[in-house]
This record gives C-alpha cells, sequence and structure tokens, in this order.
C-alpha cells in the first residue's frame, strides 16, 4: 500500500487500464463517470473513506469508468494482492464491496 496525493481534475484511472489497485480515500472526492462520445455523465462522486475501484478489481477485468479528483485528494492504493489478502481476512470487505455493486446495478436500471 502508498499514499498517493492528487490535485483537481488528475486522473486516478481510466476505462481501458487495467484494474490493478483499488483506492481508498483518505481525504477529497473522486468523481466516478462515464463518457460515452457525447459527453461525460457522472457516474457518482465518492469522498473520504470509500473505496474506489475496488468492483473492476474483483472482477478481474480494466476499469469500467474514469476516476478524477473532485477537490485536492489523499488516497491509499491497495494492489490486488493486498486488496485479496484483506478480503480473506475481513469478509465486510467483500461484503461492502458486493453492496456497492448492487446499488450500481438498481441506480442504473
Amino acid at each position: 500500500m502508498s499514499r498517493l496525493q492528487f490535485q483537481i481534475g488528475d486522473q486516478i484511472f481510466g476505462v481501458g487500464f487495467r484494474a490493478e489497485n483499488a483506492y481508498l480515500i483518505v481525504t477529497g472526492e473522486i468523481e466516478l463517470f462515464a463518457d460515452d462520445g457525447a459527453g461525460k455523465r457522472t457516474l457518482r462522486v465518492a469522498g473520504k473513506g470509500e473505496l474506489v475501484g475496488d468492483i473492476d478489481v474483483l472482477a478481474g477485468r480494466d476499469y469500467s469508468e474514469y476516476a478524477v479528483a473532485k477537490r485536492n485528494t489523499e488516497v491509499l492504493k491497495i494492489e490486488r494482492r493486498i486488496f485479496f489478502e484483506a478480503i480473506d481476512q475481513s469478509p465486510k470487505l467483500l461484503q461492502a464491496s458486493l453492496r456497492k455493486l448492487i446499488q450500481q446495478y438498481v441506480d442504473s436500471r
């Protein structure tokens, strides 16, 4: 794990990049959005204490959204291996990610 700092507007990850890390927001906010060619559509804004990128890491796929710092933001970058070790030790982490996935699915309908 490592701490990273992002300034307003910095891209943290984007569509098509391999999801190798999840990010826990320590301070600030991250906007997650899709860009369908007609413009960007905000999916959600994540703040302190939230994980981003975790669903794609769990799925073993490329990132499915863009993540950009909405404010000056500090995160803990959690590498895939460490993320899965944490899930093994704390099933509540997996439960939280699954709840988020289900909520995103419901919101998209």
